[in-house]
């Protein structure tokens, strides 16, 4: 049995809505009170996105750490071969979050967009909007500059040890006696 999407749920959820506000209309409410249902879910959406907004902003920071701490790794000469990522794990658990992080996106443009299909505009449901956005985008390009810096990391790390495996490299004769 398939489920049925979040954005399907969510369009489901609106439309009752403005059909309890086409009720209450038609039971004699003035229209202001009978909008009243919408915009207190325009409100909770709000609230919703402030605390989803503050979350991926504590992201963003923790990847801004990472990569600060990634990038003082790679200038320290004595540093460059720790933290080597064999497994790919971390980058994998980065790429997750990075998937998570644009569905979430995704989600936020679906909503507002089903707000103003029914007909609801609202300037603090786009700044909301817009700030989320921001805080989502920031937290993608951090995601994506953190996973080069690993792989390029990694890579350089990788060689290093390849080249101390190996021992030192022989001294070239330059002026041994070719016979003739």
């Amino acid at each position: 049995m398939q489920r049925p999407s979040l954005g399907s749920n969510i369009e489901r959820l609106l439309v009752s809505v403005k059909r309890l506000e086409g009720g209450l209309r038609s039971a004699g409410l003035p229209p202001v009170l009978a909008r009243l249902p919408v915009c207190w879910l325009a409100w909770h959406y709000c609230a919703m996105i402030d605390g989803k907004t503050a979350r991926i902003s504590r992201i963003g920071g923790r990847l801004r750490r990472w990569l600060a701490a990634m990038r003082r790794i790679d200038g320290k000469p004595a540093a460059r071969t720790e933290l080597i990522d064999l497994d790919q794990s971390m980058w994998r658990d980065l790429e997750a979050t990075r998937l998570a992080l644009w569905e979430l996106r995704g989600i936020c443009l679906d909503v507002c967009q089903l707000f103003s299909r029914i007909g609801y505009a609202s300037a603090r449901l786009q700044r909301k909007q817009d700030a989320f956005l921001r805080a989502v985008d920031t937290a993608l390009a951090l995601i994506h500059a953190l996973q080069q810096a690993m792989t390029e990391h990694d890579s350089t790390a990788l060689v290093l040890l390849r080249q101390m495996e190996a021992g030192p490299l022989p001294l070239p004769l330059a002026d041994a006696a070719v016979p003739s």
